[in-house]
Protein backbone atom coordinates (compact mmCIF):
# COMPACT_ATOMS: atom_id res chain seq x y z
CA UNK A 1 0.00 0.00 0.00
CA UNK A 2 2.72 2.69 1.06
CA UNK A 3 4.48 1.62 -2.38
CA UNK A 4 1.33 1.98 -4.46
CA UNK A 5 0.45 5.64 -1.94
CA UNK A 6 4.40 6.45 -3.25
CA UNK A 7 4.34 5.83 -7.11
CA UNK A 8 0.81 7.77 -7.56
CA UNK A 9 2.61 10.69 -5.42
CA UNK A 10 5.17 10.33 -8.01
CA UNK A 11 3.04 10.41 -11.05
CA UNK A 12 1.55 13.47 -9.63
CA UNK A 13 4.18 15.24 -9.74
CA UNK A 14 5.19 14.52 -12.82
CA UNK A 15 2.10 15.44 -14.53
CA UNK A 16 2.58 19.31 -12.58
CA UNK A 17 6.03 19.61 -13.89
CA UNK A 18 5.55 18.72 -16.99
CA UNK A 19 1.87 20.47 -17.41
CA UNK A 20 3.86 23.33 -16.13
CA UNK A 21 6.87 23.06 -18.40
CA UNK A 22 4.26 22.24 -21.66
CA UNK A 23 4.09 25.25 -24.17
CA UNK A 24 -0.10 25.21 -24.23
CA UNK A 25 0.26 24.77 -20.07
CA UNK A 26 2.45 28.48 -19.70
CA UNK A 27 0.67 30.16 -22.80
CA UNK A 28 -2.88 29.91 -20.88
CA UNK A 29 -0.57 30.51 -17.50
CA UNK A 30 -0.01 34.18 -19.36
CA UNK A 31 -3.54 34.34 -20.62
CA UNK A 32 -4.73 33.85 -17.58
CA UNK A 33 -6.88 36.92 -16.59
CA UNK A 34 -5.33 36.45 -12.90
CA UNK A 35 -1.75 36.85 -14.22
CA UNK A 36 -0.45 40.26 -13.26
CA UNK A 37 1.93 40.82 -15.60
CA UNK A 38 1.51 43.23 -18.66
CA UNK A 39 3.63 42.18 -22.01
CA UNK A 40 4.01 44.20 -25.12
CA UNK A 41 4.90 42.37 -28.31
CA UNK A 42 6.58 44.19 -31.84
CA UNK A 43 7.03 42.72 -35.01
CA UNK A 44 9.54 44.49 -37.08
CA UNK A 45 8.74 44.07 -40.75
CA UNK A 46 9.12 45.51 -44.21
CA UNK A 47 6.08 45.37 -46.36
CA UNK A 48 6.64 43.02 -49.40
CA UNK A 49 7.48 45.45 -51.97
CA UNK A 50 9.37 43.50 -54.82
CA UNK A 51 13.28 43.64 -54.64
CA UNK A 52 13.10 45.59 -51.35
CA UNK A 53 12.86 42.41 -49.21
CA UNK A 54 14.55 38.97 -48.68
CA UNK A 55 16.81 40.39 -51.79
CA UNK A 56 20.07 37.80 -50.75
CA UNK A 57 17.33 34.71 -51.41
CA UNK A 58 15.85 36.52 -54.24
CA UNK A 59 18.86 36.17 -56.23
CA UNK A 60 18.32 32.77 -56.36
CA UNK A 61 15.13 32.46 -56.56
CA UNK A 62 14.03 35.48 -58.15
CA UNK A 63 12.66 38.54 -56.08
CA UNK A 64 8.93 38.05 -56.94
CA UNK A 65 9.14 34.83 -55.39
CA UNK A 66 11.05 36.10 -52.57
CA UNK A 67 8.53 38.47 -51.49
CA UNK A 68 5.70 36.15 -51.75
CA UNK A 69 7.85 34.37 -48.97
CA UNK A 70 8.44 37.36 -46.83
CA UNK A 71 4.57 38.07 -47.33
CA UNK A 72 3.61 34.56 -46.01
CA UNK A 73 6.33 34.43 -43.18
CA UNK A 74 4.73 37.84 -41.32
CA UNK A 75 1.16 36.87 -42.08
CA UNK A 76 2.26 33.46 -40.70
CA UNK A 77 3.51 35.06 -37.62
CA UNK A 78 0.78 37.38 -37.49
CA UNK A 79 -1.78 34.53 -37.21
CA UNK A 80 0.11 31.99 -35.25
CA UNK A 81 1.21 35.02 -32.33
CA UNK A 82 -2.31 36.29 -32.25
CA UNK A 83 -3.36 33.94 -29.54
CA UNK A 84 -0.51 35.38 -26.76
CA UNK A 85 -2.40 37.63 -24.65
CA UNK A 86 -0.16 40.73 -25.23
CA UNK A 87 -0.37 44.20 -27.02
CA UNK A 88 0.62 43.35 -30.38
CA UNK A 89 2.33 46.15 -32.99
CA UNK A 90 3.71 45.11 -36.57
CA UNK A 91 6.19 47.94 -36.89
CA UNK A 92 5.78 48.46 -40.49
CA UNK A 93 8.53 49.67 -42.70
CA UNK A 94 7.88 51.74 -45.28
CA UNK A 95 4.86 54.00 -43.49
CA UNK A 96 3.70 54.57 -46.50
CA UNK A 97 2.61 51.15 -46.75
CA UNK A 98 0.78 50.91 -43.52
CA UNK A 99 -2.39 51.13 -45.05
CA UNK A 100 -2.07 48.68 -47.33
CA UNK A 101 -0.55 46.00 -44.55
CA UNK A 102 -4.18 46.88 -41.92
CA UNK A 103 -6.15 45.63 -45.23
CA UNK A 104 -4.25 42.77 -45.78
CA UNK A 105 -4.75 42.19 -41.53
CA UNK A 106 -8.65 42.94 -42.12
CA UNK A 107 -9.31 40.64 -44.96
CA UNK A 108 -7.16 37.80 -42.85
CA UNK A 109 -9.37 38.56 -39.84
CA UNK A 110 -6.49 39.82 -37.34
CA UNK A 111 -7.35 43.32 -38.07
CA UNK A 112 -8.32 43.55 -33.75
CA UNK A 113 -5.21 41.30 -33.42
CA UNK A 114 -2.46 43.78 -34.10
CA UNK A 115 -2.20 47.06 -34.36
CA UNK A 116 0.11 48.73 -37.07
CA UNK A 117 2.85 51.38 -36.27
CA UNK A 118 5.81 53.01 -38.28
CA UNK A 119 9.04 52.17 -37.73
CA UNK A 120 11.05 54.54 -36.89
CA UNK A 121 14.15 56.41 -38.89
CA UNK A 122 17.56 55.67 -38.24
CA UNK A 123 19.58 52.44 -38.36
CA UNK A 124 18.30 49.04 -37.00
CA UNK A 125 19.23 49.77 -33.27
CA UNK A 126 17.41 53.20 -33.18
CA UNK A 127 14.10 51.89 -34.57
CA UNK A 128 14.61 49.12 -31.63
CA UNK A 129 15.30 51.64 -29.02
CA UNK A 130 12.74 54.31 -30.19
CA UNK A 131 9.85 51.23 -29.99
CA UNK A 132 11.19 50.44 -26.21
CA UNK A 133 11.04 54.00 -25.78
CA UNK A 134 7.33 54.48 -26.46
CA UNK A 135 6.35 51.24 -25.36
CA UNK A 136 7.57 51.17 -21.97
CA UNK A 137 6.22 55.39 -21.89
CA UNK A 138 3.08 54.80 -23.46
CA UNK A 139 0.49 55.41 -20.03
CA UNK A 140 -2.29 53.34 -21.48
CA UNK A 141 -0.18 49.98 -21.63
CA UNK A 142 3.01 50.67 -19.00
CA UNK A 143 4.01 47.27 -19.72
CA UNK A 144 6.21 45.24 -17.60
CA UNK A 145 7.97 43.40 -19.97
CA UNK A 146 8.55 44.24 -23.88
CA UNK A 147 9.21 41.62 -26.41
CA UNK A 148 10.42 42.38 -30.02
CA UNK A 149 11.01 40.13 -33.18
CA UNK A 150 11.58 40.08 -36.69
CA UNK A 151 10.38 38.29 -39.61
CA UNK A 152 12.87 36.37 -40.85
CA UNK A 153 11.96 33.37 -38.63
CA UNK A 154 8.68 31.77 -39.13
CA UNK A 155 8.61 29.36 -36.68
CA UNK A 156 8.43 31.36 -33.86
CA UNK A 157 5.55 30.08 -31.50
CA UNK A 158 3.57 31.33 -28.87
CA UNK A 159 5.60 28.67 -26.80
CA UNK A 160 8.87 30.76 -27.36
CA UNK A 161 7.23 34.04 -27.05
CA UNK A 162 5.82 32.55 -23.44
CA UNK A 163 9.59 31.05 -22.71
CA UNK A 164 10.95 34.24 -23.57
CA UNK A 165 8.53 36.02 -21.34
CA UNK A 166 9.05 34.18 -18.39
CA UNK A 167 12.65 34.83 -18.62
CA UNK A 168 12.19 38.33 -17.90
CA UNK A 169 10.75 37.05 -14.56
CA UNK A 170 14.45 36.60 -13.64
CA UNK A 171 16.71 38.84 -15.91
CA UNK A 172 16.93 42.43 -17.22
CA UNK A 173 16.99 40.88 -20.72
CA UNK A 174 16.33 37.83 -23.20
CA UNK A 175 18.07 37.35 -26.06
CA UNK A 176 16.86 35.22 -29.06
CA UNK A 177 20.55 33.98 -30.54
CA UNK A 178 20.37 33.26 -34.63
CA UNK A 179 22.81 30.72 -36.02
CA UNK A 180 24.14 34.02 -38.29
CA UNK A 181 25.32 35.67 -35.48
CA UNK A 182 22.48 38.05 -35.10
CA UNK A 183 19.50 37.49 -32.74
CA UNK A 184 15.56 37.26 -33.54
CA UNK A 185 14.14 38.41 -30.35
CA UNK A 186 14.83 40.38 -27.65
CA UNK A 187 13.21 41.43 -24.88
CA UNK A 188 13.51 43.92 -21.82
CA UNK A 189 11.73 43.67 -18.25
CA UNK A 190 10.48 47.03 -16.87
CA UNK A 191 11.49 49.34 -15.23
CA UNK A 192 13.06 51.27 -18.93
CA UNK A 193 16.16 53.50 -17.86
CA UNK A 194 17.20 54.32 -21.39
CA UNK A 195 20.59 55.35 -20.33
CA UNK A 196 21.22 51.61 -18.78
CA UNK A 197 20.14 49.83 -21.79
CA UNK A 198 21.27 52.65 -24.87
CA UNK A 199 24.48 50.71 -24.89
CA UNK A 200 23.20 47.63 -26.09
CA UNK A 201 21.99 49.07 -29.25
CA UNK A 202 24.92 51.70 -30.17
CA UNK A 203 28.26 51.13 -31.78
CA UNK A 204 26.59 47.65 -32.98
CA UNK A 205 27.99 46.21 -36.21
CA UNK A 206 24.20 45.45 -37.68
CA UNK A 207 23.48 42.92 -40.31
CA UNK A 208 26.91 41.33 -40.22
CA UNK A 209 27.85 37.99 -37.62
CA UNK A 210 29.34 40.20 -34.97
CA UNK A 211 26.04 41.21 -33.97
CA UNK A 212 25.43 38.98 -30.88
CA UNK A 213 28.63 38.84 -29.25
CA UNK A 214 29.03 42.39 -29.61
CA UNK A 215 25.55 42.78 -27.54
CA UNK A 216 26.94 40.24 -24.99
CA UNK A 217 29.75 42.48 -24.28
CA UNK A 218 27.19 45.55 -24.10
CA UNK A 219 25.41 43.27 -21.50
CA UNK A 220 28.09 42.14 -19.00
CA UNK A 221 29.92 45.81 -19.57
CA UNK A 222 26.44 47.14 -18.65
CA UNK A 223 25.61 44.98 -15.40
CA UNK A 224 22.46 43.86 -16.68
CA UNK A 225 21.17 40.19 -16.28
CA UNK A 226 20.36 38.48 -19.26
CA UNK A 227 19.03 34.27 -20.55
CA UNK A 228 19.27 33.43 -23.93
CA UNK A 229 16.65 30.99 -25.75
CA UNK A 230 17.45 28.44 -27.97
CA UNK A 231 19.32 29.26 -31.24
CA UNK A 232 17.28 29.72 -34.47
CA UNK A 233 17.71 29.56 -37.98
CA UNK A 234 16.71 33.06 -39.90
CA UNK A 235 15.47 31.81 -43.38
CA UNK A 236 17.70 34.68 -45.82
CA UNK A 237 19.05 32.06 -48.56
CA UNK A 238 18.20 28.98 -50.57
CA UNK A 239 20.06 26.86 -48.26
CA UNK A 240 17.98 28.13 -45.27
CA UNK A 241 14.77 28.27 -46.98
CA UNK A 242 15.82 24.83 -47.67
CA UNK A 243 16.10 23.57 -44.78
CA UNK A 244 13.52 24.89 -43.07
CA UNK A 245 11.35 23.10 -45.61
CA UNK A 246 12.94 20.01 -44.62
CA UNK A 247 12.07 20.62 -40.53
CA UNK A 248 8.88 21.40 -41.26
CA UNK A 249 8.31 17.94 -43.73
CA UNK A 250 10.22 16.19 -40.54
CA UNK A 251 7.92 17.64 -37.84
CA UNK A 252 4.73 16.67 -39.98
CA UNK A 253 5.11 13.27 -39.39
CA UNK A 254 5.60 13.79 -35.53
CA UNK A 255 2.15 15.56 -35.01
CA UNK A 256 -0.81 16.13 -36.59
CA UNK A 257 -2.98 16.63 -33.50
CA UNK A 258 -2.73 20.54 -32.48
CA UNK A 259 -3.73 23.60 -33.81
CA UNK A 260 0.59 24.99 -34.22
CA UNK A 261 1.17 21.58 -36.11
CA UNK A 262 -1.67 22.54 -38.74
CA UNK A 263 -0.27 26.01 -39.05
CA UNK A 264 2.91 24.72 -40.15
CA UNK A 265 1.98 22.05 -42.10
CA UNK A 266 -0.11 24.95 -43.80
CA UNK A 267 2.90 27.23 -43.84
CA UNK A 268 5.03 24.47 -45.75
CA UNK A 269 2.11 23.65 -48.42
CA UNK A 270 2.19 27.31 -49.26
CA UNK A 271 6.18 27.54 -49.34
CA UNK A 272 6.01 24.36 -51.87
CA UNK A 273 3.39 26.48 -54.06
CA UNK A 274 5.15 29.44 -54.34
CA UNK A 275 8.24 27.48 -54.71
CA UNK A 276 6.66 25.58 -57.46
CA UNK A 277 4.97 28.24 -59.16
CA UNK A 278 5.60 29.80 -62.63
CA UNK A 279 6.47 33.69 -61.69
CA UNK A 280 7.17 34.46 -65.20
CA UNK A 281 3.81 34.43 -66.02
CA UNK A 282 2.00 34.48 -62.71
CA UNK A 283 0.98 37.66 -60.20
CA UNK A 284 3.11 37.45 -57.49
CA UNK A 285 0.50 38.44 -54.81
CA UNK A 286 -1.06 34.26 -55.21
CA UNK A 287 -0.85 31.92 -53.87
CA UNK A 288 -0.32 33.59 -50.19
CA UNK A 289 -3.71 32.81 -48.50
Amino acid sequence: AKELAASRALFRRIIRVSSAYHPEARIAKLNSPASPVSVALGLMAKYWDIGKVKTRLGTSIGMRRAASLHRLFLMHLCESLSVINAHREVCMSPSSRMKDFDRELNQRGLADSWRVVPQADGDLGNRIVQWFDSTFCDQNREPTRALLIGADCPTLSAGLITEANDCLATHDVVLGPALDGGYYLIGISAPWQRPRFLPLFERIAWSTEKVLNQTRQRLAESGLSWSELESREDVDTLSDLDRLRMQLRSSSSDDHRSVAAERLQRLLRSIDQIMNDDFDSANPSRCQR
